[in-house]
């Protein structure tokens, strides 16, 4: 939910390859939209549960969608201009940071997206700080290395710093960056 407190949901369709987003016209989802993308390629990731889904909204209720393409393992941020996901998104794509068993996906103070994956060079804990609202540009934060990839989450606290929760055979861990964006 963004600001304006109606839910948006995202589901993979693994026996398609199909991502469904709806979005609800109000706090009771009253007048809800369904809007359908894919069918998603690398049929045998997305049925052995290898894609990720992450879903924000922006304090204007624009609902951004990341995934990790089953081809390439790269993360896919996709876009809409409207606050119902009607149209084409806008699609763009990060090679370098690799969502490989889960990603975490937020936004900064200026709606900016953060993702936090693992880096495609050496498997450490990454944060991506996206320089704008589409992510055509970035940088990439190295935050450590984890001892083996496993799932990961990132969450903004209410002091506006991210945290970023990773774990792997039963042990999880938390990082909390010192400033908004860790430094990006």
């Amino acid at each position: 939910m963004g600001d304006t407190g109606r839910a948006v949901v995202a589901h993979l369709d693994r026996d398609r390859g199909l991502i469904t987003v709806a979005v609800c016209g109000s706090a009771s989802c009253a007048g809800h939209t369904v809007e359908t993308l894919g069918p998603l390629s690398g049929d045998w990731a997305i049925s052995y549960g290898y894609v990720r889904l992450a879903l924000a909204v922006r304090r204007d209720g624009r609902p951004v969608l990341a995934y990790n393409d089953p081809d390439t393992g790269a993360a896919r941020i996709l876009t809409w201009a409207t606050a119902t996901c009607a149209g084409t998104p806008q699609v763009t794509e990060l090679r370098h940071v690799v969502p490989l068993r889960g990603f975490g996906f937020a936004f900064d103070d200026h709606d900016r997206p953060l993702i936090a994956g693992y880096s495609r060079d050496d498997d450490r804990v990454t944060l991506h700080a996206c320089a704008d609202e589409r992510c055509d540009d970035g940088r990439d934060v190295p935050l450590l290395r984890a001892a083996e990839p496993g799932s990961l989450e990132l969450a903004i606290g209410p002091d506006r710093l991210p945290r970023v929760v990773w774990g792997a055979a039963g042990e999880y861990n938390v990082l909390t960056c010192d400033r908004p964006r860790c430094g990006a």
